[in-house]
């Protein structure tokens, strides 16, 4: 029997897609993003679906599901 994805649950928007893409990012280990706001999307294959999009903040319930799709960095808008 397959393992099936972590539960996601819907990730708070924060910003406008334009916003996040266009501002100062950095790209860190999954595992130190959450609270953190995703910069650009981040997807893994399969099903090459974002779990986060561009300006949402990425939470715990999103982490876990990098992990279960091998994602391992993703890029996150800078904190000033």
């Amino acid at each position: 029997i397959a393992e099936c994805s972590p539960a996601l649950i819907k990730p708070e928007r924060v910003t406008s897609v334009r916003e996040a893409l266009l501002s100062p990012s950095e790209v860190l280990p999954a595992d130190e993003c959450i609270g953190r706001v995703l910069a650009a999307a981040t997807v893994g294959c399969p099903p090459a679906v974002p779990i986060v999009v561009s300006g949402e903040r990425i939470g715990a319930d999103a982490v876990a599901c990098f992990g279960y799709y091998g994602i391992e960095t993703c890029a996150v808008v800078k904190e000033m």
